[in-house]
């Protein structure tokens, strides 16, 4: 088996189970790992897997730092890519490298690329900016006598509602279907990374903003099984009369345009920031880091500590829980 072709297994491998984010970075990162090795020593396309030592993975992070100069934590997720691809190699027998061999290769990876870089704190917009995204998203202005401007005015609205009330990722909102809503607690099931399922919450305004979107909407004379319907649906000619989903590209244009005439560009808010905000508020709200976790769908309760150091309530009610006023 060639080097090419040990990548396309592993990947089909690691596709079961995996976010396609991650397989989409993985082989961009083993896609400049074939670069280098027909740079600097042979054709993976023509070389068997066989041929690969510690030395080509070791030689190509050192080539990642100095010839592409990415990132820090961009070259730590290639070299992540590039030791689970040697794991592969190592558990398929297709390369001749023993166990300590392979854990002396992690350790001088990971020694190679240095330390990750301390992580910064996310930007958190404040309160009253979310508030103007969402009093300019209302007041947007559209012709009430064209349905589909109507459709894209009422859609914007429910978009900036379910960020700031839910705390989903920008991918979990647009992937969302009518079969997923449970009307009965104004909640909804999300698939996350790692195809992971959870529950997300909605606010009455922004249950509210999302109902009278769908039933103007009026879904059901599409003859199309309604369940599986997307929540956000486009409203531009391209689609025509078919229900197709949007983009997570158009909501951060949604998000853009809205950003511009609220005339709040200087905050740099993105859709992820909603995820930020919800995460701060509800985190200040109830101090239970376990259930901020739970709501965001963090694999790591670490993830979610961070969210702890944005708050100066919470940091301040410790002191003050310690050492009084």
């Amino acid at each position: 088996m060639t080097i090419e072709e040990a990548i396309e297994h592993f990947l089909r491998d690691l596709a079961i189970g995996q976010a396609e984010r991650t397989v989409r970075t993985y082989a961009t990162a083993l896609n400049h790992f074939c670069e280098f090795l027909d740079q600097s020593c042979f054709d993976p396309a023509a070389t068997p897997a066989s041929k690969l030592t510690s030395d080509h993975a070791l030689d190509w992070v050192r080539w990642l730092d100095e010839e592409r100069q990415l990132a820090r934590v961009t070259l730590s997720t290639y070299t992540t890519a590039l030791l689970r691809f040697y794991s592969h190699l190592v558990l398929e027998g297709l390369i001749g490298m023993s166990a300590e061999e392979h854990e002396q290769l992690q350790h001088r990876m990971h020694t190679i690329r240095g330390r990750t870089p301390h992580q910064q704190l996310p930007k958190v917009p404040p309160d009253e900016v979310v508030a103007k995204i969402m009093r300019t998203a209302r007041a947007a202005p559209y012709d009430p006598g064209n349905h589909r401007q109507r459709l894209r005015h009422l859609r914007n609205i429910a978009t900036v509602e379910m960020l700031r009330s839910s705390g989903m990722r920008v991918g979990e909102l647009v992937s969302l279907r009518r079969g997923d809503l449970r009307p009965q607690d104004h909640t909804a099931i999300v698939t996350g990374k790692g195809n992971k399922q959870r529950i997300v919450y909605f606010d009455e305004p922004s249950w509210r903003a999302m109902q009278s979107y769908l039933r103007i909407r009026q879904d059901g004379k599409t003859g199309q099984a309604l369940g599986r319907l997307p929540v956000l649906a486009r409203h531009d000619r391209g689609a025509g009369d078919k229900i197709l989903p949007i983009s997570t590209n158009t909501v951060r244009k949604v998000l853009n345009d809205l950003i511009k005439l609220a005339g709040v560009d200087e905050y740099g808010v993105t859709p992820h920031s909603f995820r930020h905000y919800f995460a701060t508020k509800v985190l200040e709200a109830t101090g239970d880091l376990g259930a901020t976790q739970d709501l965001l769908g963090h694999a790591s309760p670490n993830t979610t500590r961070i969210y702890a150091k944005l708050s100066s309530k919470i940091l301040r009610k410790a002191h003050e829980k310690a050492f009084g006023r």
